[in-house]
């Protein structure tokens, strides 16, 4: 639990009344809940290896402070779990959110409903 209050406390400095969905993960991890494998695509950077995530399909969600509403913003995608699907859902995804300040993009394992 030690990360938390940091985490919090960077998040309340910066003006933000809510945690992205990483931090959310960490909160849950924290706390012993599962959540689904993910890896982090920053800005500008090469999708990480996604050999860790299990299944066929990964899930490409943007990170933004701002955007709560992922799905409805068109900021989600669910792709094949290879690096050039992911780089492609990115770039499609990108031009929806250039006012935002994107801090980069989850790739998770996609969970069946």
């Amino acid at each position: 639990m030690s990360v938390l209050a940091p985490m919090v406390a960077a998040a309340l400095a910066a003006g933000r009344r809510a945690l992205t969905e990483v931090e959310a993960y960490m909160v849950a991890e924290a706390l012993g809940i599962g959540v689904p494998a993910h890896r982090v695509v920053l800005p500008g950077e090469p999708v990480p290896p996604l050999d860790g995530l299990a299944g066929e399909r990964v899930v490409v969600k943007v990170l933004a402070a701002a955007v709560a509403h992922k799905t409805d913003r068109g900021g989600v995608r669910v792709v094949p779990r290879e690096a050039a699907a992911v780089e492609s859902a990115i770039a499609v995804m990108s031009p929806a959110f250039a006012d935002e300040q994107v801090l980069g993009w989850l790739v998770a394992e996609f969970v069946a409903p």
